[in-house]
């Protein structure tokens, strides 16, 4: 194995080929992820903010704002929290998110998601449920009787297994 170093990084690179890098400031690149014993390789570790999709579950239609969002991503697992405000209801009870950050894993329904949302005007207590095989959540309203209304704020987190 040869040791290198580029500017103040001390690089590893068995066979010729970078695959580990340590900055000076003491932080570890490793080019295929990490390994610990004999179990699954970490490989992925992202977070970032991304804009939720939100549309009426029940052919309704609402004007949403201030929609807002933002997740983290280690390995397969990803974890989204959730912010919008329902300012023009038409119809519908229920509410459900488009485009989550990445693709629901495919697999049994229900195998894949925990998350609770909330209501922050009325103080409802809602559940959300990743689909499987696709980037939907669907909100479902804890009480049919107190359905998303105008000008009401929703937050929520859902914790979901990715595709890939």
């Amino acid at each position: 194995a040869e040791i290198a170093n580029s500017g103040n990084d001390l690089l590893l690179m068995p066979g010729g080929a970078e695959k580990v890098r340590i900055s000076s400031g003491g932080l570890a690149t490793f080019s295929n992820g990490i390994q610990f014993g004999t179990g699954a390789t970490l490989d992925a570790y992202e977070e970032s903010t991304w804009t939720p999709n939100v549309q009426s579950t029940a052919g309704g239609a609402y004007t949403i704002s201030n929609a807002r969002g933002k997740y983290i991503k280690v390995g397969k697992h990803v974890t989204v929290q959730f912010y919008f405000i329902v300012s023009n209801v038409n119809g519908g009870t229920g509410a459900k998110i488009t485009n989550l950050p990445f693709a629901t894993k495919i697999g049994v329904a229900g195998d894949n998601y925990i998350g609770n949302s909330w209501n922050t005007s009325n103080g409802q207590l809602s559940s959300a449920v990743a689909a499987q095989n696709g980037t939907i959540a669907i909100i479902y309203l804890y009480n049919a009787a107190n359905p998303i209304g105008q000008g009401q704020g929703n937050t929520g987190t859902i914790t979901y297994i990715s595709q890939s």
